[in-house]
C-alpha cells in the first residue's frame, strides 16, 4: 500500500505542476497577445484555462482525501488494481481509438471534396494518433 501511496503523491505533484504550467502559459499568451476581453478567441482560451485548472484542483482534492483516509485510499487502490476494471478500461480505450480513427478517416474523405487544407490537417491528425499509438505500444511492450 505504501507504493500506491507514493504513486498517488507523484501523480498529485505532476497534476499540480501541469496546472501551474498551463496557468503560466495562458497568462503569458494573454499578456503577449493583449486582446480585448470580448474577443472570441480570448473567451475560448479562458474557458480552456478554467477547465484545466478546475480539473486539476478536483484531482488533487481527490488524492488528498485518499491520502488522509486509509479506507478511501484502500478503495481507490482496489478500483485501480482490480483486473476486471483494468480489462474494461483497456477494451474501452482500444475501441475508442479505433472509432476515432474511423471517424477521422471518414471526415478526411469528405473533406477532400471541400477543402484541401482541412483534408491535410485531418491526415496529419490521423498520422499523429497512429504514431502515438505505436510509440506507446512499443513503450509498454518493453516495460512489461
Amino acid at each position: 500500500m505504501k507504493s500506491f501511496e507514493a504513486e498517488l503523491r507523484k501523480r498529485m505533484r505532476s497534476r499540480i505542476i501541469f496546472a501551474v504550467c498551463v496557468g503560466v502559459v495562458f497568462i503569458a499568451a494573454f499578456i503577449v497577445k493583449g486582446v480585448p476581453a470580448d474577443d472570441w478567441e480570448t473567451s475560448v482560451l479562458l474557458g480552456l484555462l478554467i477547465g484545466a485548472e478546475l480539473s486539476a484542483a478536483r484531482y488533487v482534492a481527490k488524492c488528498r482525501r485518499a491520502l488522509k483516509n486509509s479506507e478511501v485510499l484502500e478503495q481507490q487502490h482496489i478500483r485501480e488494481t482490480d483486473e476486471r476494471n483494468r480489462v474494461i478500461i483497456l477494451r474501452t480505450c482500444r475501441a475508442a481509438i479505433r472509432q476515432t480513427l474511423n471517424v477521422l478517416w471518414l471526415a478526411a474523405v469528405v473533406a477532400v471534396f471541400f477543402n484541401r487544407t482541412i483534408y491535410w490537417t485531418l491526415i496529419a491528425v490521423i498520422a499523429l494518433v497512429v504514431g502515438l499509438y505505436y510509440a506507446l505500444f512499443a513503450y509498454y511492450s518493453r516495460k512489461s
